[in-house]
């Protein structure tokens, strides 16, 4: 299982808007035409994303700029894994 930590250590709420950091070097999460790439954190909305709580205690994380899904291909937790966005 993966953990979703909160810098303020406070819950994580289903339909919050967080932006999402790596930990390696803090590059934020981004839709970019229907891809997902990392950039310097800028308070865009294309740098928001919305979790939505689902069955079995997981969550879609949904971008709050286009409404898509975020998609790990294969559901693998590899690190360099192709991550994109699809119309949820």
């Amino acid at each position: 299982n993966k953990t979703v930590q909160n810098r303020n250590s406070s819950s994580v709420k289903s339909g919050g808007e967080y932006v999402i950091l790596t930990k390696q070097n803090e590059l934020a999460l981004q839709v970019s035409d229907g891809s997902v790439v990392l950039s310097a954190p800028n308070g865009s909305v294309s740098q928001r994303w919305r979790l939505k709580k689902i069955a079995g205690g997981a969550y879609k994380i949904l971008s709050c700029a286009t409404g898509e899904a975020i998609d790990i291909m294969y559901g693998a937790l590899d690190s360099g894994v192709w991550v994109h966005v699809w119309e949820d």
